[in-house]
């Protein structure tokens, strides 16, 4: 066979190259955040529980009560967009729960992967820093509710707040039609967004970033003129919260049961001082402190972790390589998440609200993740880092174990809620085979198998269990802890179809009804372990199973004459 000319040759070796290089490159960082989350949140989706408010939307949609629900959304004011999301979203899953489920983890993967790519895209920090970003951001423990149904919306509303960023970022380096097209996609998903009023205050935030990314793209030598410039081209970016609020407030305000809700509540600088120093205190201080302990408390696990960071360490050369990128300056790069951190917290401590360590109020720590992320990552960069950039053996442990520390407090708390649905469906198993006596009519609970991060349960919890145990919305039930005869009387606005107490009598006969272990003692993990075992691959044993895990004990009080 004859030999190709050699131009041919060339032209050949030319095409294939060309070829090769038409494929887009896979970053791999990508489908480490996604393992992760996987990892770290995966058991949401095995989560089948229904707990705090989600019990009243659960019974709303399975009745597909849309009216009552709309009625309830426009009550607390704001734009109706999400109730027909959710809407939605009951029609491609009947079952509900699943459905809200896998739209929480979702939400919390593409959060990380946005928060990653938005880093990559700014190009003020190296692709390694910004994976431990986008890795500490979703597993950072503050923010415990994502298997609550009602507060679904939260994590979505996030997700598409820092896709509007991401779209925003983008569109700066876009052709003039697609830019605009671009922009204004990102002012959509903002309003969108805002539903979570919170985000309104952290949106400034991102406004920041777009000042200082003009200010160095055009050079300018200080922030009032790069404002300057922004006000020229980005002005709709800047008037957009205001005038979301203002149009919120004139024809979507709160009213009814809702009049003045998310309103600040006139205190003292005092008293958004100390609420200010509580929210650092349970949303940072004591998720390091809980994190770190609970990996202490495993030092097998943690043996293993230092073992494999040394490895990864070297056989990286990450003593050799850039893992810091200079261009930002360490102390401007802490000043922003301390400064995002301010905005994350403010909206919530100026209307009274402060997080918990653990239970319902962590819903308030939503937008802590991120600012906490880009703070310990900063501090890696200050204290651990060379001229070079490259990253000390010490500082690369301290990041991998925090986001081992966060990942395992995370999937504790997964645990943990199902663990107590677990028992709360073993009490309703149980309830199913009392007889009851007709004129009964309000349960004092008294509660002697406290499972998961919330100690006490609401009344209309109660109600609804009973419910879809017995049918009717005839019974109340009252948690010791929280609750006082006195409560009857405070809660009576609320004896109506939206709480299932519609055929309440609050002059009915009182009982106690006390919940004990049952025979069965196990840990959580044991627990959540058999429940799946039982629920997927044994049925006929999950009945069974349920009824050994609680005791129920319900005694009549006596009529006082």
């Amino acid at each position: 066979m004859e030999s190709l000319p050699l131009k041919t040759e060339v032209l050949i070796k030319t095409v294939k190259i060309k070829n090769v290089n038409s494929f887009p490159k896979i970053d791999y960082y990508n489908v480490v955040i996604v393992i992760s989350a996987v990892i770290v949140h995966g058991l949401l989706l095995l989560n089948d529980g229904v707990y705090w408010d989600g019990w009243l939307i659960y019974d709303i949609f399975l009745e597909k009560d849309w009216n009552d629900y709309y009625l309830w959304t426009s009550e607390i004011g704001d734009l109706p967009i999400m109730s027909y999301f959710y809407r939605l979203l009951v029609k491609i899953f009947p079952g509900v729960i699943f459905g809200y489920k896998l739209v929480a983890f979702l939400s919390i993967t593409f959060s990380a992967l946005f928060v990653y790519m938005i880093c990559n895209e700014l190009r003020l920090t190296n692709r390694k820093e910004n994976l431990f970003i986008a890795l500490l951001s979703l597993s950072y423990p503050a923010y415990q509710v994502s298997v609550e149904l009602c507060v679904n919306q939260y994590s979505v509303c996030y997700c598409f707040f820092l896709l509007a960023c991401l779209i925003a970022v983008k569109s700066k380096s876009k052709e003039r039609i697609f830019h605009y097209f671009l922009r204004l996609c990102s002012l959509a998903l903002f309003i969108i967004s805002f539903r979570v009023n919170s985000l309104l205050v952290f949106y400034f935030g991102f406004f920041l970033i777009l000042v200082f990314d003009i200010q160095r793209r055009w050079e300018f030598s200080s922030i009032s003129d790069a404002f300057s410039k922004i006000i020229q081209r980005r002005l709709d970016y800047l008037m957009l919260p205001f005038l979301y609020w203002i149009i919120v407030k004139f024809f979507f305000p709160a009213h009814a049961g809702y009049s003045g809700y998310n309103q600040p509540g006139g205190g003292s600088l005092l008293q958004i001082i100390y609420n200010f120093i509580m929210f650092l205190k349970n949303a940072v201080y004591a998720q390091l402190n809980t994190a770190l302990i609970n990996l202490i408390n495993l030092p097998v696990l943690l043996v293993l972790c230092l073992f494999t960071t040394y490895y990864i360490y070297l056989t990286n050369s990450l003593d050799d390589k850039v893992f810091f990128k200079q261009k930002l300056r360490p102390r401007s790069f802490l000043l922003f998440g301390f400064f995002l951190l301010v905005l994350g917290i403010f909206p919530y401590v100026a209307v009274g609200k402060v997080p918990l360590i653990s239970g319902w109020r962590t819903r308030h720590a939503l937008l802590i993740a991120l600012p906490m992320a880009i703070i310990i990552v900063s501090f890696g960069r200050l204290f651990f880092s060379n001229k070079k950039g490259s990253i000390s053996k010490i500082g690369f442990t301290f990041l991998v174990i925090l986001v081992l520390a966060f990942s395992l407090s995370s999937i504790t708390y997964y645990i943990s809620w199902q663990a107590r649905w677990i028992k709360d469906r073993s009490v309703m198993t149980n309830l199913s085979d009392l007889k009851m006596k007709e004129d009964i009519s309000i349960f004092w609970i008294k509660d002697k198998f406290p499972v998961g991060g919330e100690n006490y349960y609401r009344f209309y919890e109660w109600a609804t269990m009973f419910k879809t145990v017995w049918g009717d919305e005839s019974y109340i039930g009252l948690d010791q802890k929280k609750y006082s005869t006195a409560s009857l009387a405070s809660y009576k606005f609320s004896f109506n179809k939206r709480y299932n107490l519609s055929e309440f009598d609050p002059d009915g006969r009182h009982a106690a009804l006390t919940i004990h272990r049952g025979v069965h003692q196990y840990s959580d993990l044991e627990l959540s372990i058999r429940y799946l075992y039982y629920k997927w691959l044994s049925k006929t044993g999950l009945t069974k199973f349920l009824s050994g895990i609680t005791d129920i004990e319900i005694q009549p009080i006596p009529v006082s004459k």
